[in-house]
């Protein structure tokens, strides 16, 4: 690691931890309910201790000998807060004004520049991370963005690689919210099936980033071979895509913690439309917690919630992409010199070429 890399780490790290602080002095004295925002952290907290060493123990393996992974995680952290303080900001709401952007019926979709800036950024770090994971699997090195080949080709890339991840999502749920306005009697098995698809979505495409951000290859070529792998391979990542699903809150029930009669009306269960293929990282059970309470988030909470689930997204894609099969991890334009012994062993150890189809 090189002084400047040294430097930029401590620095980061620094930022978020000097954040997490405000965070919490400022959230305190808390007021009535708050502390039941601690039951999904503490649940968070739990399960990605537990889940990736338990799941993923390669994955946890390699997050610990390459930490630097987390690196952009921290950066797209104080930058998403900066622009949330912006925003909220006198001087910058003027900015933030809702830019309608069309009209469905009775549902009018808008977009803010605060939005659209978090978007460019998430792309960034989607692209950034996948390339750094990728190179970590096949090289066992940890690269700088300037050392990364492609970097504005993969960013192009991820930007319709995470349009064709999200279409899915956002047309159901548009389906879903109309039919269980349309037809409220059957509201529930609506949006039932719509998670069941939002699931079913998330286990075909889970491995789409690190199969399709591959610079050997065409973006159509790319693409088929990332659904297909995430098809052929479900059985090697099943279990956790499914509880990283259920840790963002694909499904959730706010009634498990409130218990006030006067808010019944606020205790349904949700379904959310979300796509983990992105580095998906806002946790549903807080948000829905706090409407079914009525009160304010608790910054730090929101923070920490973030980075752990930002943490389990980057080591899912670890665990998936050291289990990519052999035809996909070496390309016929990969010189056989560069196979070291390591990687000749996962070779022997995965799939034979053949079985992709």
């Amino acid at each position: 690691m090189t002084l400047a890399s040294r430097i930029l780490g401590i620095g980061l790290l620094l930022g978020v931890l000097g954040l997490l602080g405000w965070q919490a002095l400022a959230s305190f004295p808390l007021s009535t309910w708050q502390e039941r925002l601690f039951l999904p952290l503490g649940l968070a907290v739990a399960g990605v201790i537990i889940g990736i060493p338990v799941l993923m123990p390669g994955a946890f393996v390699r997050l610990g000998k390459h930490a630097r992974l987390l690196l952009p995680l921290l950066l797209v952290t104080l930058l998403e807060f900066l622009i949330d303080r912006f925003a909220q900001d006198h001087a910058g709401a003027m900015y933030m004004q809702p830019i309608p952007i069309f009209t469905f019926g009775l549902l009018q979709f808008t977009v803010t520049a605060a939005e659209a800036a978090t978007v460019l950024i998430r792309v960034g770090y989607a692209a950034c991370v996948t390339t750094i994971v990728l190179r970590v699997v096949r090289e066992r090195a940890v690269g700088t963005i300037s050392t990364l080949p492609g970097v504005r080709s993969f960013y192009l890339r991820a930007c319709v690689l995470g349009l064709i991840g999200w279409s899915v999502p956002f047309v159901a749920a548009i389906v879903a919210m109309l039919g269980a306005a349309l037809s409220p009697d059957h509201a529930t098995v609506i949006l039932a099936l719509f998670g069941c698809l939002i699931l079913t979505w998330n286990l075909l495409t889970a491995a789409l980033l690190p199969a399709a951000l591959d610079e050997r290859l065409g973006f159509f070529e790319a693409l088929s071979t990332g659904f297909r792998v995430s098809r052929i391979g479900l059985g090697r990542w099943w279990l956790p895509v499914v509880f990283q699903v259920l840790l963002l809150g694909l499904w959730t029930y706010p009634a498990w913690a409130v218990d006030t009669a006067h808010m019944e009306d606020r205790l349904d269960w949700q379904v959310h439309a979300l796509w983990i293929g992105g580095y998906e990282n806002h946790c549903h059970w807080q948000s829905d917690l706090i409407l079914a309470l009525r009160i304010r988030p608790l910054g730090f909470a929101h923070t920490l919630l973030g980075l752990l689930c930002g943490i389990y997204a980057v080591a899912l894609k670890l665990h998936i992409a050291g289990r990519l099969p052999p035809c996909v991890y070496f390309r016929k334009s990969v010189p056989p010199e560069i196979i070291s012994e390591s990687a000749e062993r996962r070779r022997s150890e995965l799939w034979a070429p053949g079985q992709i189809s």
